[in-house]
């Protein structure tokens, strides 16, 4: 005999690692000096029933221009895909988490065309929530006496 259950559970899990570039005015500058990634923040996007991550990056740079040293801050942000195999028998549409898996880092910084490029990396895991049901094997139980 089966018993049927329906309840909440993961029904997916994936990771992923994203790579973009972040392009800002150079206004003078001659050389990065130091790149610092700060706080990161995650956050999903479900669009057209499929995940997107959205991560954001603040990023402090210090910069030698004509007129001395400067420090910035600017902030970096990418919106990709992050797709997400779902198993099971599922009974409602899937809600989604997103977390970052370490921190945001910075892979290349360089100074081309009048502009500075700054290669960012981070990776996410999404996880997949939803109600399902699952059958499983009832055993009958006879009491010991």
């Amino acid at each position: 005999m089966l018993l049927e259950i329906i309840s909440e559970a993961v029904v997916g899990r994936a990771e992923h690692t994203f790579t973009w570039t972040h392009t800002l005015p150079a206004d003078g500058v001659v050389q990065v000096l130091g790149v610092r990634p700060g706080p990161s923040e995650a956050r999903v996007r479900a669009e057209g029933g499929s995940p997107q991550a959205e991560v954001t990056v603040d990023v402090d740079l210090w910069f030698l221009g004509q007129d001395g040293t400067r420090v910035t801050r600017t902030r970096c942000q990418t919106v990709q895909p992050a797709p997400v195999a779902l198993r099971g028998n599922l009974l409602s549409d899937p809600s989604y988490d997103l977390r970052l898996l370490g921190n945001a880092r910075t892979t290349d910084v360089r100074v081309e065309d009048g502009s500075v490029h700054l290669d960012m990396a981070v990776t996410v895991e999404v996880e997949a929530r939803a109600l399902t049901r699952y059958w499983v094997r009832a055993e009958d139980h006879v009491p010991a006496r």
